[in-house]
């Protein structure tokens, strides 16, 4: 596996949001999300990372909090793309997109996606994924749901249950989580591609990846994709315990 010297985390966070804009600054326990997405990357194995926003408000409370950060373009129109912009400022090998609004990831979900390399090492696209156990995240449409061959290959997302289980009663759904690996020359080229029908028509940018028949894997780590999209998730996190976000 590359030094993790070679491996730079990444942590987009824009402040329009359509369904809870500037939720990145929203309290948690007396800090910000975004205070929050840092501390759980600082405990992971990562040893370089940054936010990656296009809002001066987002970047004056990362200042204050002596988080890492670069300023990005207002075009860019979702994570990945924030990312591949950062890439050009890097000379890192491989980048870990963490979601800006998930205060709770597992730590050691980013450490086994970084291990994935030593499997994947010839891709380009790592996607971490998980069980959905739950039937009413199945049939959430804010909840990404993730097609996967046999040999680990994702094979499409949407909204959608998929794939629809007719003849079988075993778990055959899987989130797609906001955790991803990339890797220099993948994200060279995504910033070269046009938005595709199916990325608009599901809303999920991995979407784009599929139909230039570039390859996505996936790899199974320990982490429930716990969210806040809506005012309705961010009290569910804010009655959680302190000790969740340490």
């Amino acid at each position: 596996m590359p030094g993790n010297k070679n491996i730079m985390g990444v942590i987009p966070a824009r402040y329009n949001s359509t369904r809870l804009p500037g939720k990145p600054l929203m309290d948690i326990h007396g800090k910000p999300m975004i205070y929050w997405v840092a501390k759980r990357v600082e405990a992971s194995s990562l040893s370089s990372y940054c936010v990656a926003t296009d809002d001066q408000r987002i970047a004056d409370v990362c200042d204050q909090y002596a988080i890492p950060f670069l300023v990005t373009s207002t075009d860019c129109v979702n994570g990945t793309e924030r990312v591949a912009e950062v890439a050009r400022q890097s000379d890192a090998e491989y980048f870990v997109n963490i979601q800006g609004d998930e205060p709770c990831i597992n730590p050691g979900a980013i450490d086994q996606l970084i291990q994935s390399i030593n499997t994947f090492h010839r891709s380009e696209f790592i996607q971490a994924v998980s069980p959905i156990k739950d039937p009413v995240s199945v049939m959430d449409i804010t909840v990404v749901k993730v097609a996967i061959s046999e040999s680990g290959q994702a094979i499409y997302y949407s909204r959608s249950p998929i794939p629809y289980p007719r003849n079988q009663k075993e778990d055959v759904y899987y989130r797609c989580l906001g955790l991803y690996l990339y890797g220099r020359d993948f994200l060279k080229s995504y910033a070269g591609l046009s938005v595709t029908r199916l990325e608009q028509i599901e809303q999920i940018e991995q979407l784009r990846v599929l139909e230039n028949n570039i390859r996505i894997d996936t790899v199974l780590v320990d982490d429930d994709g716990l969210s806040i999209d809506t005012v309705e998730d961010l009290a569910f996190v804010r009655a959680l315990s302190p000790t969740c976000f340490k």
